[in-house]
Parts: structure tokens; sequence; C-alpha cells
């Protein structure tokens, strides 16, 4: 199996999306939980393709490619939301046949944002999707929280803030493209910037973008421990950047999503065709394998 995406609230609440091995738009997809003890299956997705996972109160919200957003806690589905209907004019950069949704994100579980190929769009009271009029023709990538407002980032400069109600443009090169974003800290976010071919980190805070360091080589996942300690993938392995040093962590062709749980990083990984969960730093290292039945996505 592999994982698609996780979300670990702590080291023992852990979900993750599972696939098979060479997994098509069509094929059976499922949701797992690490209770701290076993991994059990949550629910199996037969249609569509969840594109994120974003914490909740009880459990976790998932985003399809359609818009639709499920919500599930650990002993299975709870709910589900319509996504937005009657929407025209996708981007000029979206794939025409199907366009999609990407990214998913709330504000204090009461407001709900999600961004694609149809742009920026959110949700009030759980019931009216809105869009708003962005004047960008960068492609929309992903959208976080980050204190009172959100942060969205996409391709051909496209970042800006959004409150609810007023967007905030930050100043970055048209040329550059925002391929990620991860909350550091209340008010502050970690980018991953390309920009003609270079890869570099930057620091978004106050409405500015400040150059943290080039990268030497093409970047997969950025995940930031705090400002001094950011993990990074590329198709050779595993990196951390630490005061202005890189360092390789371990090698791992497929390693993926990388997120920091309580005071640790987690890195998906397949080791041997299976799936994992590696935990490291500061001082340890550990890998948490997924055993579960595959015949649940058969």
């Amino acid at each position: 199996m592999r994982i698609s995406r996780f979300l670990g609230k702590t080291c023992s609440d852990i979900f993750c999306v599972l696939t098979l091995e060479g997994w098509e738009l069509g094929m059976p997809h499922g949701i797992a939980h690490w209770n701290g003890l076993k991994w059990h299956w949550v629910a199996r997705i037969d249609q569509g393709l969840i594109q994120e996972i974003v914490p909740t109160e009880t459990g976790i919200a998932a985003l399809d490619a359609d818009g639709t957003v499920s919500f599930f806690s650990s002993s299975g589905p709870i709910v589900k939301w319509p996504g937005p209907s009657g929407l025209s004019n996708a981007h000029p950069h979206a794939a025409t046949a199907a366009p999609s949704f990407f990214s998913l994100s709330s504000m204090n579980h009461s407001k709900w944002a999600i961004v694609g190929d149809y742009g920026l769009i959110y949700l009030t009271d759980g019931s009216v999707w809105k869009r708003v009029m962005v004047d960008s023709t960068g492609r929309f990538v992903q959208i976080i929280r980050t204190g009172l407002e959100w942060l969205v980032a996409g391709y051909s400069g496209l970042l800006f803030s959004f409150d609810g109600s007023a967007c905030i443009q930050w100043p970055i090169s048209p040329a550059s493209d925002v391929l990620s974003i991860e909350a550091c800290g209340e008010d502050t976010a970690i980018a991953l910037v390309k920009s003609d071919n270079i890869f570099s980190l930057q620091v978004l805070r106050h409405y500015e973008s400040v150059h943290l360091t080039s990268l030497p080589q093409e970047v997969l996942a950025v995940g930031a421990f705090d400002l001094n300690h950011v993990v990074y993938t590329t198709y050779n392995g595993i990196y951390l950047w630490s005061d202005g040093a890189i360092r390789f962590l371990f090698e791992d062709e497929t390693a993926g999503q990388i997120q920091k749980i309580q005071n640790r990083i987690a890195v998906a990984t397949h080791p041997q065709s299976e799936a994992a969960i590696w935990f490291g730093y500061p001082n340890n290292a550990e890998s948490l394998r997924i055993s579960l039945d595959k015949r649940f996505l058969q």
C-alpha cells in the first residue's frame, strides 16, 4: 500500500489515506487511523480522489477533487458536504476534462475555504459556497490558515491573504511559482518557491517574503519544525536544512508528504513496498509501519 495523505494530531492519533500499488482514478482507496497501539480501517472510498485532509474537532475533513468535503471520526464517516455547483470559467491552465480542487482549510472549524482550478471558494455557515474574485492569472495550488487569515499560494506569483472579506496581495515576483506553503507558528509560514528552475525556501511573515536559502536540487515536499529546522524530500532522499547547512537524513526514493507532529517531523515513506511513517528529529528516529488487510481495498 501507499500513503497519499496523512495527518497526525498527536503521535497516537494519526489518519492516513491509503491506496494499493498501481492505483488509478476510479479504483478504491481508504482512510485508516492509528490510535497509538494499532491501525484500523475507518472508511473505504470507492469513487473520487481525496486531495487533502485537515483536522477537525472530532477527526478529519477530507477534500475530494470535485469539491466535496467529507468528515470522519476514528470510528467512521460523519457527514458529507456537497461541493460548489454551477461553476464556470475555470483557470485557463486547468485540465479541460475535469477541473479539480486541491486544498482545504478551516478558520476555527466554522469557516471553510477550498482552492483549485476554479480559484478560491469559501463556505460560511455550512451552507453557501461563495467564489472570491482574484486579480491573478496564476494557478491556485494551496490554502492554509495563518493567524486570523488564510494564506493562498500558486503559480506565477500568486500569493495573497484572505480574511473572509478582502484579499491582500503579497509582494513576490510574477516569475515565481509558490509550490507549497507550510504554517510555522501563528502568523508565519515557510514557502517552497521555484523561479528560473531554482528551488528556494522563503519565510512569509507580515506580508513580506524573505529568502531563507536556495536548494541544490528539485524538491518534492517541505515540512518545517521551526524557522531554523526545515525538512524536505527529493527524488534521492530526505534532507534537513538547519542553521544554514544541509544535512542528508536518509535515502528513500518514494518519500512523500511531511508534517510536524508534536516534537517530531513525520514523513510518509514506502519501505519494501509497504506503507510507513518515518519519525525523526531531534535526536531519534523510528518507523511506524502500517499493517492492515489489503483486501479492504480490493
